[in-house]
C-alpha cells in the first residue's frame, strides 16, 4: 500500500469512528432526555398523588357527617346543569 493509499485509509477510519462517535453521543443524549421526561412524570404522579391524601385528610378532619351529606347533595343538584 503506497502513503497516499494509506494515509486515505487511515482519515477515511478517522470519519467513520468520528461519525460513529456523533451517532452514540446523539443517541445517549436522546436516551438522557426520555429518562429526564420520564423521571418528571413519576414526579408529577407522586405530587398529585400526595395532593390527593393530604385533601382527603383535610377534608375529613374538616367536615362532619351532615356537612358531609349537605355538600353531596348541593352537588348531585348542581351536576345536571354541569352536564350541559
Amino acid at each position: 500500500m503506497t502513503d497516499a493509499a494509506h494515509n486515505q485509509h487511515r482519515r477515511a477510519r478517522a470519519r467513520d469512528l468520528e461519525q460513529t462517535l456523533e451517532r452514540r453521543q446523539r443517541l445517549a443524549e436522546e436516551r438522557i432526555v426520555q429518562e429526564q421526561a420520564k423521571a418528571v412524570a413519576e414526579i408529577r404522579a407522586v405530587a398529585v398523588d400526595v395532593a390527593i391524601s393530604a385533601a382527603r385528610q383535610v377534608i375529613t378532619a374538616e367536615l362532619d357527617q351532615t356537612r358531609g351529606a349537605a355538600m353531596i347533595e348541593a352537588a348531585i343538584q348542581a351536576l345536571p346543569q354541569q352536564l350541559q
